[in-house]
């Protein structure tokens, strides 16, 4: 089945290879031009309310268009201008608002005014603060004056900040007297201690006396033993250990 030719709005366009079939070609397209400019401008009159006398006076003078208005018209220009071009007419401004429709009087009389200044231009002015401002110096002054009361102690936080310290240096008096105390009571303990020691150490020593079979059945460990207690040379074998001993009971 043969496929069928897609359409296209493009004129087709067709290729030579010869001199003569070049001159052909360019006759074709100047009278396709030609053609087309003069249809072009047959609708601008008809668009522009022309009657048929104007057409039929346009087409006899489609002829004598000069280039620049049949560039246009090869553009496709619909509303360019076949004539000679008409003077522009003078516009006028449309108000944009009431203001401008009823004079100045009803606008606002401030708009030229300067509303800025600078601090160089102030002078001796007093400068308004803000109430944020105000807020904040209150503020400060308010601080300010409670710390002056607070150091002369005229407020309920200083004089409870008073009795609490009272209170704490009362009990640091008596933990520093108990502590003494105790030192002092460590102390004599220890002087008696030691006097104890001293009386006992003047004092003669009193053992307890055993019998010669007591201490010829000991060992040489017990008799080294009663012998160190006795303050006696605990050396030698145990026949002199036990004859050592033995003198000292007596």
């Amino acid at each position: 089945m043969p496929k069928k030719k897609k359409y296209s709005r493009h004129r087709h366009v067709s290729y030579v290879g010869s001199a003569e079939a070049i001159q052909k070609r360019d006759a074709r397209e100047a009278e396709y031009k030609q053609r087309r400019a003069a249809d072009r401008a047959r609708n601008i009159k008809a668009y522009r309310g022309g009657d048929s006398e104007e057409s039929e006076e346009g087409s006899a003078s489609e002829d004598e268009l000069d280039s620049s208005q049949m560039e246009a018209l090869r553009r496709g220009m619909k509303g360019a201008s076949i004539a000679a071009p008409a003077p522009e007419e003078e516009r006028v401004a449309k108000p944009k608002n009431i203001s401008d429709r009823l004079g100045m009087e009803t606008g606002n009389l401030n708009a030229g005014r300067k509303t800025h200044i600078k601090i160089s231009d102030m002078g001796a002015a007093p400068v308004e603060l803000s109430r944020r401002e105000r807020e904040e110096l209150a503020k400060q002054r308010s601080h300010a004056d409670y710390m002056r009361r607070h150091a002369n102690l005229e407020t309920v936080q200083a004089k409870k900040d008073m009795e609490r310290l009272k209170k704490v240096r009362e009990m640091r008096e008596k933990a520093k007297r108990r502590k003494e105390e105790a030192a002092a009571a460590e102390k004599e303990r220890a002087q008696r201690a030691e006097e104890e020691a001293a009386a006992a150490a003047a004092a003669p020593k009193k053992f307890k006396k055993l019998s010669n079979r007591e201490i010829k059945g000991m060992k040489p460990a017990k008799l080294k033993e009663a012998l160190k207690a006795r303050g006696a040379s605990i050396q030698g074998n145990k026949k002199q250990l036990l004859q050592r001993l033995l003198e000292l009971n007596k």
